[in-house]
């Protein structure tokens, strides 16, 4: 929650601005108004893993939840999962199912944690004969 120390500063920088009209003034200083809030470590992992899993978080929470603690005890962090799970990060770029264009999915996520190194380990796709 900001001070009123803080808001009433922002407000007169706001309402001294030249060249605003006063409904650009009034959106400035309801957004000011309004409260930031911080994610929680929990809520930032289940955030990033439903935007890299591509669903909703608002209708798949508990089960992003879950994932979420079991890969944080792994040691995963929102940017590491951001990083290698994201369009173009390692998943995409050494399983099997993220060089078919296949989002990363729970399963996947789950069998596929941690298993990155120096070489970036590919993933043998299991239905292609590679002989």
């Amino acid at each position: 929650m900001q001070s009123k120390t803080h808001l009433k500063t922002k407000f007169i920088e706001i309402l001294t601005q030249e060249n605003l009209t006063l409904e650009a003034r009034a959106d400035l200083l309801i957004d000011a108004a309004r409260p930031t809030l911080s994610l929680t470590a929990q809520q930032e992992m289940v955030r990033v893993l439903a935007e890299v899993m591509l669903v909703d978080a608002s209708l798949n929470g508990a089960r992003l939840a879950r994932l979420a603690a079991d890969l944080g005890k792994q040691g995963a962090t929102p940017q590491l999962l951001r990083s290698r799970y994201g369009r173009g990060g390692w998943f995409y770029r050494t399983d099997w199912r993220g060089k078919r264009g296949e989002f990363p999915n729970e399963k996947a996520l789950r069998e596929t944690f941690g298993r990155w190194d120096s070489k970036e380990m590919a993933i043998v796709d299991p239905y292609v004969d590679e002989n």
